[in-house]
């Protein structure tokens, strides 16, 4: 069996200091989460059409920030609605212009579509802090135990 090896040098109150800083952020990734998924719980599923794909840069120079961006096109309550939504395509293959995709959108305000990206982003988030947090405070209780 495989031994964690920490580094001595570090106090286990340093490791304590880092592992309640990590849960401190890991509380409030999952509050934004949560956030994101109350807001949508009363949407409804409905299909759209892609009628633009592309990459959009938001720094300076075309190296500092691109961001991946569709249009849609989708119909409720015989009004046509349009919306330019964020993307991430390294999940799936990247969606062609005149597909089809399901979108999230409020029966309330049908302009107000589900911010599917910042939701998974946050997800991310909130799991790898999770994992961040578990292997800190594991560190903490291991050095904790070395000195005692």
């Amino acid at each position: 069996m495989n031994k964690i090896k920490i580094n001595n040098n570090i106090s286990p109150r340093t490791y304590l200091i880092i592992s309640i800083f990590a849960l401190l952020m890991l509380i409030c990734a999952f509050i934004v989460t949560a956030k994101y998924y109350i807001a949508i719980k009363d949407y409804i599923k409905i299909n759209a059409t892609i009628i633009e794909s592309g990459y959009r840069y938001t720094g300076l120079t075309s190296e500092e920030s691109e961001i991946n961006y569709i249009k849609v096109k989708y119909e409720y309550k015989n009004n046509e609605y349009t919306k330019e939504l964020r993307i991430t395509d390294f999940l799936i293959s990247y969606p062609k212009v005149g597909s089809n995709r399901t979108i999230l959108i409020n029966p309330n305000n049908p302009e107000e579509v589900d911010n599917h990206y910042m939701r998974i982003m946050c997800s991310i988030a909130s799991i790898l802090l999770l994992i961040f947090t578990l292997f800190i405070f594991n560190a903490y209780r291991i050095r904790r135990k070395q000195i005692n």
